[in-house]
């Protein structure tokens, strides 16, 4: 577990799986970016997360993007998810023309006043594994209970 900040309010876990998968999980504090009262904090952090991506990754191509659900504590809970494909990060040693492609994915959450964020990265070709194995680990991991 890594603390990002002073005071424990911002912290991320890493895990690493046998077939392949990284995968990042990070609770932070939900800011707002913008005096616009009207526009979803979840929105608008989930289109800059992913704006970020897509710039330092110039590989990076977007397949999808959409509604995401998780259930925690008997409560379902909406998000905003994103599959992109980029180049496999573990095969940068190999000539261009034979790196396989690899799958990347991002998904946020919000529980209260935190954001609950998951990377993923995988290689395509272990593409249905993978999202079994994401499933499952979604279903696993527990969340704090909310407050109040």
């Amino acid at each position: 577990m890594h603390n990002n900040d002073r005071h424990g309010r911002d912290v991320s876990v890493e895990y690493n799986s046998d077939t392949g998968i990284m995968l990042t999980v990070q609770v932070y504090p939900a800011w707002r970016s913008t005096l616009e009262v009207r526009k979803d904090p979840l929105e608008e952090h989930f289109q800059g997360v992913m704006g970020t991506v897509l710039r330092n990754s110039p590989d990076a191509k977007l397949i999808s993007e959409g509604p995401a659900r998780v259930t925690q504590n008997g409560k379902s809970y909406s998000g905003k998810m994103a599959v992109m494909t980029m180049e496999d990060f573990r095969a940068r040693g190999k000539p261009s023309r034979k790196r396989p492609k690899g799958i990347s994915e991002l998904r946020l959450f919000r529980l209260g006043e935190y954001f609950i964020k998951y990377r993923m990265a995988y290689s395509e070709a272990i593409r249905g594994k993978a999202e079994k194995e994401i499933k499952g680990f979604m279903i696993s991991l527990k969340w704090p209970s909310e407050e109040g």
